[in-house]
């Protein structure tokens, strides 16, 4: 098993049809460890275990064109006001009114073990 830390921002903001990103409303953090055989599981056990959210890979964005930035997962959703997640199934009778939408910044990191023997005495 691989060990994964993520931390995540959370940025909520007003969500309109027509203008789509509103005024900002709330933000919030989350530091989590995350042990997975292989990172695609670890991100789904993140979502699914800790935000409570479904993870659908196709909302997903990491960015390719810079190396500084390439281990940060960006996803997007919309929210109702209790943080819940809004189904597709419910998007078409929320009329859209009382959503927010949900845009998360994940660093994600893998963990692994230090052989002092090799790294730290032989200095």
């Amino acid at each position: 098993m691989k060990q994964f830390y993520f931390k995540v921002n959370a940025t909520i903001y007003e969500y309109n049809y027509n203008e789509e990103q509103g005024d900002q409303v709330n933000f919030w953090q989350l530091q989590e460890h995350i042990e997975a055989k292989n990172l695609t599981l670890a991100i789904e056990k993140l979502f699914e275990t800790k935000l409570y959210f479904s993870y659908k890979k196709e909302y997903a964005q990491v960015n390719n064109c810079d190396d500084a930035m390439s281990h940060i997962l960006e996803y997007s959703n919309l929210v109702d006001k209790n943080n819940c997640e809004i189904l597709e199934s419910d998007k078409k009778r929320q009329n859209w009114r009382g959503l927010y939408g949900c845009n998360l910044s994940i660093k994600i990191f893998e963990l692994n073990a230090v052989d002092l023997t090799k790294n730290y005495f032989n200095l």
